[in-house]
């Protein structure tokens, strides 16, 4: 197995955690139930697997080593990285709120949710039809 298809089966993780974060998000704005907890243990896995582990393994040694030859598609991808961790950020401090009795919080959780949900996978659509493909790695 080559690095990229471990990169690539956890863009098939963090994408089943997208569809999840998206269908709560829908359910919450259509008035439907959903646990302010859902938002945070989608939080705790984007911050320790999705960002902790999968990014950094992409900033560190991936984006490193592919920067000599496409420096701009790099800044771009860690630009993309950052702002995943704007919108996490913004989901927990919402959700947060939210599970401390603020109901007002539960548009932010819906918009950031989304924002993150959709920058995620504009993301991986980039890195695994773009990027991933031109590498021997």
């Amino acid at each position: 197995m080559k690095a990229i298809d471990v990169l690539m089966n956890e863009h098939q993780a963090i994408e089943r955690l997208l569809h999840v974060l998206r269908a709560a998000s829908e359910r919450l704005s259509q008035g439907l139930p959903v646990r302010p907890g859902l938002f945070l243990d989608a939080v705790q896995f984007i911050r320790e697997a999705a960002d902790g582990l999968h990014h950094h393994k992409e900033e560190l040694i991936f984006f490193k080593a592919i920067a000599p030859y496409q420096q701009k598609i790099v800044d771009v991808l860690l630009e993309e990285h950052v702002l995943a961790r704007t919108y996490t950020a913004n989901i927990a401090k919402a959700a947060q709120a939210w599970q401390a009795d603020d109901p007002s919080f539960v548009g932010e959780v819906i918009k950031n949710a989304r924002l993150y949900a959709d920058l995620l996978q504009d993301h991986i659509a980039h890195e695994n039809k773009l990027v991933f493909p031109v590498s021997s790695w």
